[in-house]
């Protein structure tokens, strides 16, 4: 997946909350929605072995080592780095 491909799905899934977040729904709910389809996807797509890794990995680590979001100051806008 190349960076723009990553940018436009941020950009859907960023949009998405917000939204339901000004709806009036509570953070956690939307998130907790969001990752329920990512997880059925994940198990639809992977083999077992394989879905059973990601899901460890997710478990047993700190999220802050799973990903980092920066926030970057560019002409006037928020510009984001995904490492």
């Amino acid at each position: 997946m190349t960076d723009v491909e990553m940018e436009t799905i941020l950009d859907l899934v960023d949009d998405l909350f917000l939204d339901q977040i000004d709806s009036g729904h509570h953070p956690i709910t939307v998130a907790s929605v969001v990752f329920a389809v990512a997880i059925k996807h994940l198990k639809k797509n992977l083999d077992i072995k394989d879905f059973h890794a990601i899901i460890d990995d997710i478990r047993h680590s700190d999220i802050d080592d799973l990903i980092e979001i920066k926030y970057i100051d560019v002409e006037d806008e928020k510009d984001r780095t995904i490492h």
